[in-house]
């Protein structure tokens, strides 16, 4: 079996079992705004250890058709860089037939890579599945959890099944 068999068979199982657990309709509605705020990363080989401070901001947007719009940006500090390294991706999401499930629409990227996004309770979760560099599966996770005007952020990097990256970010909602 290659590695594109492989994570597609991992995603398909993922989602599956997902259906299978009953919890509160789903719906964006407590995610949407805009959020801001900092976190620590910690990543090593195993032993993972503080190694930077990243700012974060997550815009949610509802869409017409039942799917959402997800843009998140990180700066990233580092002692060791003398400029901060800044990303920012948006997705856009469309709804599955399972109630709380989404695909992400017109994905660009290497092929293999399987992006979806589920919604149980109060916790928004992305997750992208790829081909790690060392030819392994790698997992990437974002569970944004939202308590009123707060969310807790927590993204997990697993490469060939080890943790490789783990950032807690607190963000705030801003309010008109």
């Amino acid at each position: 079996m290659d590695i594109r068999t492989s994570l597609l068979s991992l995603a398909a199982a993922l989602v599956a079992a997902v259906g299978a657990v009953a919890a509160e309709p789903a719906s964006i509605d407590r995610f949407v705004g805009r959020f801001y705020g900092a976190g620590i990363v910690d990543e090593g080989g195993g032993a993972l250890r503080p190694s930077g401070i990243r700012e974060a901001s997550v815009v949610v947007g509802k869409l017409p058709d039942g799917g959402f719009l997800l843009t998140w940006s990180a700066i990233t500090r580092v002692e060791a860089l003398h400029e901060p390294k800044s990303k920012t991706t948006t997705l856009r999401f469309v709804p599955t037939a399972k109630p709380g499930v989404f695909v992400a629409a017109g994905e660009a990227g290497a092929p293999g890579r399987r992006t979806w996004a589920e919604i149980h309770g109060a916790t928004l979760t992305v997750y992208v599945m790829d081909e790690g560099a060392s030819g392994g599966p790698e997992l990437q996770q974002w569970d944004r959890k939202v308590d009123g005007n707060r969310m807790e952020l927590t993204y997990r990097r697993v490469s060939a099944g080890e943790p490789v990256r783990v950032v807690r970010s607190t963000l705030a909602r801003e309010v008109d």
